[in-house]
């Protein structure tokens, strides 16, 4: 047995349970009522016959008179006034309603549910719909609690069930049916199509053939990819990931555009800027689609058109909008394969055919020949040659990045503005205050720009989804790899021998260093132990016992006090012996060979 169910018998057991405390007056009202239907019986049946008895019908209005039948009817009354005051008073407390026309939906749909012709009751968070089984199919009033961070779109299922609104074709097509069942049936039957409705957070309440088509997320997004296969202009097959970011709730992002190098229709681009206070710094330009070009420079005359307006609440955490709701809801994209699509699928598909493109006009050593200690060595450079100030830091952080490193940026950077454009965005037209067209690295003052209103396009065209209103805040893709096996074998062997190239110019870079070194403290060693020898020569006469201890403890502070090899040591110790043994050695000699004379001639 069902709740509801369960509820309608209850509300019917508890008056009997009440009538048994007063079974005679019960029976006895009962009685009457019966009475006053078979006398009234009779009396009609006596008028078909032309046979009328007033007496008959007399009695039974008699019947009703009695006390007992008032009371019956007075307490059945009474009970269904009050039943009705409560499902009223109940109905304020079962849903989260504040007007009185959301009361009174509440208690209709309260009603409906105590008689089991209640419609659904579906609950959305985050954009997914909870509900019974079958709930979705029912075309009977009903209600749904949506969160703060969803909204919905409610569709007239009378007589279609198509996702989508119905075209002129179909629509005439159910006119005409509507004729012929008319001049069957006699009765108008004619087919009145309906706008659909957009609803936002709170309390929704459908009415008769009503249902919820599509939920939306209001909630910024994230689709990410497949790893997507691409060749490279030199025919090398890589592949990598594609994310992108938006949302139906955010404002639509300022982008700017403007003639760069020239001054005709291509030559109008994406402006790379970047501002500092009230200078604008142009970096580069991106090709704009040629018809947007046209559609910019024809409107940037023209009044602003107005721009529908997100919900105003300040309490709401995500912007309700219900034009947008309502352009991704009804506006269905195609994939690659020309199947049809879910709006929140589209940014990821027009980002991936944008990233086939761009990697496609690539050679493939634009991402892989990278100098991996390029950035290792700048840093080395600049640690031996010391930190002067804020300056040399900013210099520092400008050239950190290599030749390979900034094209890698800068690819990303344009892809990601490729797809910005592609959805909801506002396109900002400056102008030179000279009237010529902007050149890179130049820097302008925005205070003498010429800069129309900003210029929103929401026409739709293929591989686009502005039309949607849906605004990409951010577009990247992954690291690139081969797919090749060879390739990667050769890119990694590449890269290994840049790297031990590198490795070996680092070794060769540090031991010239250290061999520097040392000769700089050999020098410094043998300069003070020659200072320290002096004045030991210098000083009293010593035996030779002690002139060779001070010796060696002169040698010994030197070895001590500066860094010296063992081959450094071992000269030395050769050359004091030499120095300080070479009158013994003369003597020794001199005892051993007897005086040569010289014989007389």
């Amino acid at each position: 047995m069902s709740k509801r169910q369960k509820f309608q018998l209850t509300l019917y057991i508890v008056p009997i349970l009440i009538a048994l405390f007063f079974y005679r007056g019960f029976l006895t009202g009962i009685g009457g009522i019966l009475e006053f239907v078979w006398k009234f019986i009779l009396f009609c049946f006596f008028v078909f016959i032309r046979q009328p008895n007033g007496d008959l019908l007399q009695q039974a209005f008699d019947a009703l008179r009695q006390r007992e039948v008032l009371f019956f009817f007075l307490g059945w009354g009474a009970y269904w006034l009050l039943y009705r005051i409560s499902l009223f008073i109940m109905a304020q407390f079962a849903l989260p309603v504040t007007t009185w026309e959301e009361r009174r939906k509440a208690y209709n749909r309260l009603v409906l549910f105590t008689k089991g012709k209640h419609g659904p009751a579906i609950f959305v968070k985050g954009g997914i719909r909870t509900s019974s089984q079958g709930e979705l199919e029912s075309s009977a009033p009903g209600v749904a609690l949506v969160d703060s961070s969803s909204a919905v779109a409610l569709v007239q299922h009378d007589d279609m069930k198509a996702i989508s609104l119905p075209s002129l074709e179909e629509w005439k097509e159910a006119q005409d049916d509507a004729v012929k069942k008319k001049k069957k049936k006699g009765k108008s039957a004619a087919y009145e199509p309906k706008e659909p409705d957009i609803k936002g957070p709170g309390v929704v309440f459908t009415e008769q053939g009503q249902k919820i088509d599509d939920t939306v997320d209001l909630r910024r997004q994230t689709r990410g990819s497949d790893f997507l296969e691409v060749y490279t202009r030199d025919g090398i097959k890589v592949k990598s990931k594609v994310n992108v970011n938006f949302s139906l709730s955010d404002p639509p992002e300022k982008i700017w555009v403007g003639y760069l190098g020239g001054r005709q229709l291509t030559d109008l681009k994406i402006l790379k800027v970047e501002q500092k206070g009230n200078d604008l710094t142009v970096k580069g330009g991106i090709p704009l689609d040629v018809d947007d070009a046209a559609e910019i420079l024809r409107r940037i005359d023209l009044p602003p058109e107005p721009v529908p307006a997100a919900s105003p609440d300040p309490s709401a955490p995500y912007a309700f909008d219900r034009e947008r709701v309502k352009w991704a809801v009804f506006h269905q994209a195609r994939d690659k394969d020309g199947k049809l699509i879910p709006w929140h699928q589209a940014p990821l598909e027009a980002a991936s055919a944008i990233f086939r493109r761009m990697i496609s006009d690539v050679p493939y050593d634009s991402f892989f020949n990278v100098d991996l200690f390029a950035l290792t060595r700048h840093q080395a450079e600049v640690e031996n040659e010391g930190k002067s100030g804020r300056e040399q830091k900013t210099g520092k952080e400008k050239t950190d990045k290599t030749r390979e490193q900034v094209f890698l940026s800068d690819f990303k950077d344009e892809f990601a503005m490729r797809v910005k454009a592609r959805g909801l965005a506002n396109f900002q037209f400056i102008e030179h205050p000279r009237g010529k067209p902007f050149s890179e690295t130049e820097t302008v003052s925005l205070d003498a720009l010429r800069q129309p209103p900003a210029v929103t396009l929401t026409g739709e065209k293929f591989n686009y989804f502005r039309h949607m209103g849906i605004v990409v805040k951010g577009a990247s893709f992954g690291d690139m790899l081969a797919c090749d096996a060879d390739v990667k074998g050769r890119m990694l062997d590449a890269w290994k021998a840049k790297m031990e190239r590198e490795i070996a110019i680092f070794d060769a870079e540090y031991e010239l260093k250290a061999i520097r070194v040392r000769n700089k403290n050999r020098a410094l060693a043998q300069e003070e132990m020659t200072h320290l020898l002096s004045d030991v020569f210098r000083s009293v006469p010593y035996f030779d016992e002690a002139l060779a201890l001070r010796v060696l403890q002169a040698l010994e502070t030197s070895v001590a006090d500066k860094e010296m090899s063992a081959a450094d040591l071992q000269e030395v110790l050769k050359n004091l012996h030499d120095w300080l043994l070479a009158d013994q050695k003369d003597d020794d000699d001199g005892a051993k060979k007897p005086p040569q004379t010289k014989e007389p001639s």
